[in-house]
């Protein structure tokens, strides 16, 4: 080669490294002086919304570009999800009997609470899906998500406005013929309940948009094998909520509810009936990073920039049948009849819908019961039973979701693939259901489950020996002697108080003597709650119950949102979420809570009306909710199976690879696409990669 070639060969080498030197120096010049205009899309810059009447403007903000990444989109969400599954799912629950101390609440009507934001999260699922999916997501999520800040900061309020919490050290009796009756009266306290409602409601209402447009937020922002890796992120840090709640929630209610006050301001200590924890911090708290967090997620584009080819090529897994009769959506603000009727006729959504309402159903069922499920079946304390169980959901929680997000991210699963990891790991959890028949012996529990003393069974507190000492189920305070454990004092017949808990002269005991009268002590300290080494297996049941049932949840949202039109994510995930809740959450809680009340031999009583289960026959429980279980579990998978027999992807049946049926495929797209006034740039899409790998195939 000359010198001159040589020449020649090294200018051509050298001039590419020139020009893109020159590109590069332009844009960092562009950079300094315009950042704006490296972005050329204007649903892909980060700013803020103002809305007045009919007009509507967004004010670009330049500073908060770097956040416009999936990265900061998936935090923002998380910290979100997460505090507002503090409120719902942990501090709501940790403050129940401090609210029904502090404001005078009936049980039900504490439970009426919380019943309310599932009410208000069924209509707000609803109504979402009423509307147009092409909607600017984070405005919907960063506005839901100050609202339900707002939702958390009033339900600390009665705090600051209600009247000052006195001690008044009323002393209580329950022994024979010496009973102190309930205060029964109405209180102006209670009208509290309905401050409390409204606020659970606008937490309820500020979820929802979190979850529907969240998560299809994330999944039209990123690859689709990264989708369930995000999703399962998002679940998993929502899962830690309920840890923090119980946390912050059990912290506070070891400072007295007046945290202004001094240590000699108060005579009593957090062991007494009479004390009342800080209940309303972690809501002011959580209430308040909410509303600071909507700041940011308001923030957010409409679109991530540079995630416009993420959302190419979608429908390939969309249900033939469904895609043939519908088209790239409506073009206005609020949904066609006519999409929700197709969503409804698409069988293997519809199916799947179906299988995920059993399982939240089982879910949030023994989310509610499990600690007391514990108690009453083993015998632990409600402490070491909240601690147990809870440890055990949340790591399982966790765990589950990271570890299906993985795979399914690893592995690249296409909907067929995903669906038989669905059946393999329902089958997994059904097993897992049988273990429930572990249980502990039953206590001894006089009118429960063994007879009193010198009578014949009956399944009542009352007995001839304690008829006439004028006793009220009102009042339940077990004491225990002998091996036996009675409803109170004063269905033992004791007649004697010695101290806050020993009673003696009770005719109850097997030995009492009418005329020495036996000396026998009863004692609340006594009272044994007959606990057994199964619970340590049983913990591992436990565990691994939880974590097979949670691994399903991230995969069933992956294959809801693929076998449906890219354009009806929203409304798919927002049906789902009202049927999941309606005929799932709030019926499946009522269920279980029922299953377990089958099996009670003890029941107290609230100012005359039917009150909660103080006893259980241990060995129904654990036989019942065995079989309650394995029902549920067997009839998830049943669902999921049939999911998978009725999935016929436009893509042919090997979903996105579509290695069969490409020419069906394609020709049913253009169907879809002909039927149409505009074309639908995501079906031109799929039909152009089809034509792209028939024409591969064939040369």
């Amino acid at each position: 080669m000359s010198n001159s070639e040589g020449d020649t060969a090294s200018s051509k080498l050298v001039q590419p490294e020139k020009q893109t030197e020159t590109i590069i120096q332009q844009n960092s010049e562009q950079n300094e002086t315009e950042p704006e205009k490296q972005i050329s899309n204007k649903d892909e810059l980060c700013g803020c919304d103002i809305i007045c009447c009919k007009n509507n403007s967004r004010i670009n903000c330049r500073s908060f570009q770097p956040f416009a990444k999936a990265k900061w989109a998936l935090f923002f969400i998380c910290i979100a999800n997460m505090f507002q599954q503090t409120i719902t799912n942990g501090l709501y629950g940790v403050s129940i009997s401090t609210l029904e101390k502090r404001f005078e609440l009936r049980s039900t009507e504490s439970g009426m609470i919380g019943s309310v934001n599932d009410a208000a999260q069924v209509l707000t699922s609803i109504v979402i899906s009423l509307f147009n999916e092409n909607v600017n997501k984070p405005r919907y999520i960063g506005w839901g998500q100050f609202i339900a800040g707002i939702g958390g900061i009033m339900f600390a309020l009665p705090h600051f406005i209600a009247p000052e919490y006195s001690l008044v050290n009323t002393e209580v009796f329950n022994y024979c013929n010496n009973v102190t009756e309930p205060d029964c009266s109405e209180s102006i306290l209670r009208n509290y309940r309905f401050f409390f409602m409204t606020s659970i409601a606008l937490i309820g209402i500020g979820i929802c948009p979190l979850y529907t447009h969240g998560i299809a937020y994330l999944d039209e922002n990123v690859e689709k094998k990264n989708s369930a890796l995000f999703s399962s992120i998002y679940f998993a840090i929502g899962g830690l909520g309920p840890a923090l709640g119980f946390l912050v929630g059990g912290a506070a209610m070891e400072l007295y509810t007046d945290i202004g006050k001094s240590s000699d301001e108060i005579p009593i200590d957090s062991s007494s009936y009479l004390w009342v924890g800080a209940w309303w911090i972690g809501f002011l708290i959580c209430g308040i990073f909410l509303v600071l967090n909507s700041v940011p997620l308001l923030m957010l584009p409409k679109h991530l920039p540079g995630t416009e080819k993420f959302r190419e090529n979608r429908n390939l897994e969309t249900q033939k049948s469904h895609l043939e009769q519908t088209g790239e959506g409506t073009r206005g603000t609020v949904r066609g009849i006519n999409e929700i009727i197709l969503l409804l006729r698409n069988k293997p959504y519809m199916f799947m819908t179906c299988g995920l309402t059993m399982n939240v159903a089982l879910i949030y069922g023994f989310n509610t019961f499990g600690a007391k499920y514990l108690e009453s079946v083993f015998g632990l304390t409600p402490f070491h039973s909240s601690l147990l169980y809870g440890v055990a959901a949340i790591f399982a929680s966790f765990g589950a979701q990271v570890t299906s997000g993985f795979i399914i991210k690893k592995y690249e699963l296409t909907v067929p693939q995903i669906l038989k990891f669905i059946i393999v790991t329902g089958i997994l959890s059904a097993l897992c259901s049988i273990g429930f028949v572990v249980h502990c012996g039953d206590i001894d529990f006089a009118g429960g489950t063994v007879p009193y003393p010198n009578s014949t069974f009956e399944l009542s507190p009352y007995s001839s020996c304690n008829e006439d000492c004028g006793c009220s189920t009102d009042r339940y305070q077990p004491v225990c002697g002998e091996g036996i454990a009675y409803f109170s004092p004063c269905f033992a017949g004791c007649q004697t108080q010695i101290n806050d808990t020993t009673f003696t002269d009770c005719t109850c005991v097997a030995n009492y003597n009418y005329t020495s009268k036996s000396r026998t002590i009863l004692s609340t300290e006594n009272c044994d709650r007959n606990p057994c080494s199964m619970i340590i297996p049983f913990a591992f049941i436990v565990f691994f119950c939880f974590f097979t049932s949670v691994l399903t949840l991230s995969p069933t949202l992956q294959v809801t949102i693929r076998c449906v039109p890219f354009h009806n994510r929203v409304l798919a995930i927002s049906m789902q979420a009202a049927i999941s809740r309606l005929f799932g959450v709030i019926p499946g809680r009522i269920l279980v809570g029922a299953v377990l009340d089958l099996a009670c031999v003890s029941w107290s009583t609230e100012c005359g009306d039917s009150g909660a289960c103080q006893a259980y026959k241990r060995k129904d429980v654990s036989k019942n909710n065995t079989i309650l279980l394995l029902s549920q579990t067997v009839i998830c998978a049943v669902f999921y199976v049939l999911v998978l027999l009725t999935y016929k992807p436009v893509g042919g049946a090997k979903g996105d690879k579509h290695e069969n049926g490409t020419l069906d495929a394609k020709e049913d797209v253009n169907k879809t696409t002909s039927t149409n006034d505009n074309n639908d740039p995501e079906n031109a899409a799929t039909v152009q990669l089809l034509e792209e790998e028939k024409s591969k195939k064939e040369s």
